[in-house]
């Protein structure tokens, strides 16, 4: 047994969580895919240069229809939903990540949902971040603190002075509204917050 196995055992057993460790050749890119798509919640380390493709948030967020909780190298929070910030712009993807985070938020003493200046002219056929903060009232949601609009500058500077500012250990925020083609070429908010945020980041495509 590696000395990863071992430790991802021992944490499951020690948690009470129901697991199983299956192990793939470094080539085994498509059994890596076929597995992820199985699964509840995808988590993976925040993308960095030397990563491999197969375990790459964005290739996996894209590649298997399935959440993907992305974990920065060192945090200064302990916690993982107590105190979320949702990014908010009505589009298919933003949508899919707040119902995916759910589960993640269900002990959340605080919500934000914050929406930019920048997404507001698209309100006429995309919900607002009000229509956003009923559909979690319906679910039972309460722990409210506000819903923000933030100016239209880059808006992954913005939000992530909105997640410094409140303290938030996750992030949650669709993955690549535009093609991530387009965003690698030109920057995007989806790109710059896998390599940059601080916290737990939720992605979903």
């Amino acid at each position: 047994m590696s000395p990863a196995h071992r430790m991802f055992t021992d944490t499951m057993a020690s948690s009470g969580v129901d697991h199983f460790w299956r192990e793939t050749h470094l080539e085994g890119q498509d059994d890596v895919i076929a597995w992820a798509k199985l699964a509840d919640l995808i988590v993976v380390g925040q993308l960095a240069d030397e990563t491999p493709r197969r375990f790459r948030a964005d290739h996996l967020g894209l590649e298997c229809g399935r959440p993907v909780l992305v974990l920065p190298p060192k945090s200064s929070t302990k916690t993982v939903g107590s105190n979320v910030v949702i990014a908010w712009d009505g589009s298919r993807e933003a949508v899919r990540a707040l119902h995916d985070a759910m589960p993640l938020m269900r002990d959340a003493a605080r919500i934000s949902i914050v929406e930019c200046e920048v997404d507001l002219a698209r309100a006429s056929h995309h919900p607002n971040a009000q229509a956003a903060q009923l559909v979690l009232e319906r679910h039972g949601f309460q722990a409210f603190s506000n819903v923000e609009i933030l100016g239209s500058e880059s808006v992954t500077d913005l939000l992530l002075e909105c997640v410094h500012h409140r303290g938030a250990d996750l992030l949650v925020a669709g993955l690549y509204h535009h093609s991530r083609l387009r965003e690698y070429i030109f920057g995007g908010v989806s790109r710059e917050l896998l390599h940059r945020c601080p916290i737990a980041l939720l992605v979903s495509h």
